[in-house]
């Protein structure tokens, strides 16, 4: 009896249950890789660029002989009063049922940033197929050119430029923030919003010439309007001062012979940030440790003498300082906007201070004495210790 009762409500449920209702299949999908957005032509309206994946050309799309029959991804656009109409507008052109989960990143044209990058931030902060942590880039020039690029390597510049991503940690010369990081820094004080920078450089060859994404620098803003950039050694003393990791190659003179050139490659940094008030005076202390290798030695001395690495320490940390010192100036002289959020750190160390000079913050940046100290040490010379011919 019990198992005829259990059979029952089995058969019951399974009737009652409806299942997907909404579900759409993968055949009818047309999954979304990049968002490119720019101001149209047309006065008040946006554009966007979407970058759509061809399932069967990404898995192989060649013919007979290895010939490309299609390319792997599909750019289209349309336009509209704001970016939710202009994405509205794609459905009278793509066939298939947009799907955005599998987005890489939103390109924001450089035209359209310097108006404001608020309402994109709300657009895609709203939507709940779309992930917090897609990169946010702005592009010299048009998203949609960027798109459309020739994507090298790839099948797609949606897979450039995740790779581009990946192996920032080897030069640190772009200053990549994702949705969740552009949120946090429009909303709240003490720190204006930046993130990377990417453009299309020309490269030749013997018989024509391509452009190619290279992601670079950094785009800084006041509020969410674009200012202006740090180039790479800006950006590589940005993040020094933003305490994260910085890796990449310094390169200096040899103690000995100042016309050769020693490559070191910072491995390891840290940060500390401390705010005082000397005097009744707000200042603020920076301190840097890094840690290097050696990889390239083009002189012919040994480096490995007491002396002489002592000497590759202090051009090692001249040559952060040198960085740092740029973006801070940068940050200070020509855009007046704190980018590196010192003034978080004020509001950590002296919150009733803080209180007082808060909203007019953008004033008290541009004078604040940063007192910078750097200590570098070289830990490993590599496989040799010596140069590689007879000094």
């Amino acid at each position: 009896m019990k198992k005829r009762i259990a059979v029952f409500l089995i058969l019951v449920l399974s009737l009652t249950n409806s299942g997907c209702w909404n579900r759409v299949e993968i055949e009818d999908l047309a999954v979304v890789l990049l968002i490119g957005l720019d101001k149209a032509k047309e006065e008040g309206k946006v554009r966007i660029t979407v970058q759509l994946a061809r399932p069967e050309e990404m898995v192989g799309g060649t013919a007979e002989g290895g010939r490309v029959t299609k390319k792997a991804v599909w750019v289209t656009a349309s336009t509209g009063d704001s970016i939710c109409d202009a994405q509205q507008n794609l459905a009278m052109h793509v066939s298939r049922e947009l799907f955005w989960a599998h987005t890489r990143a939103i390109i924001i044209g450089e035209e359209l940033a310097r108006e404001g990058i608020a309402p994109v931030i709300d657009f895609v902060d709203r939507r709940r197929d779309l992930r917090r942590r897609m990169g946010i880039v702005v592009v010299r020039g048009e998203a949609r050119e960027l798109l459309e690029a020739e994507p090298g390597l790839e099948k797609t510049s949606g897979q450039v430029y995740s790779g581009l991503l990946v192996r920032l940690f080897r030069h640190s010369k772009a200053a990549v923030s994702d949705l969740r990081d552009i949120y946090e820094m429009l909303t709240s004080r003490g720190i204006h919003p930046t993130t990377s920078s990417i453009e299309l450089v020309e490269l030749k060859d013997e018989k024509n010439t391509k452009k190619q994404p290279k992601l670079t620098g950094t785009a800084v803003f006041r509020d969410d309007k674009l200012i202006g950039w740090l180039d790479e050694a800006e950006t590589r003393g940005f993040l020094f001062l933003k305490g994260k990791k910085v890796t990449g190659i310094f390169t200096v003179k040899c103690p000995v012979c100042e016309e050769k050139n020693v490559s070191i490659m910072s491995t390891r940094s840290s940060t500390s940030i401390k705010p005082q008030l000397v005097d009744g005076e707000l200042t603020l202390a920076v301190q840097i440790k890094a840690e290097g290798d050696v990889l390239e030695q083009m002189c012919r001395d040994d480096l490995s003498r007491p002396e002489i690495i002592g000497a590759l320490n202090q051009r090692f940390a001249q040559a952060i300082k040198a960085e740092v010192i740029a973006a801070l100036n940068k940050a200070q002289r020509n855009y007046q906007v704190d980018i590196f959020g010192f003034g978080q750190a004020v509001n950590r160390k002296f919150p009733k201070l803080w209180q007082k000079i808060e909203y007019k913050w953008d004033e008290e940046f541009p004078e604040l004495p940063v007192k910078i100290s750097i200590e570098a040490k070289i830990r490993r010379l590599g496989m040799i210790s010596g140069p590689t011919t007879k000094p």
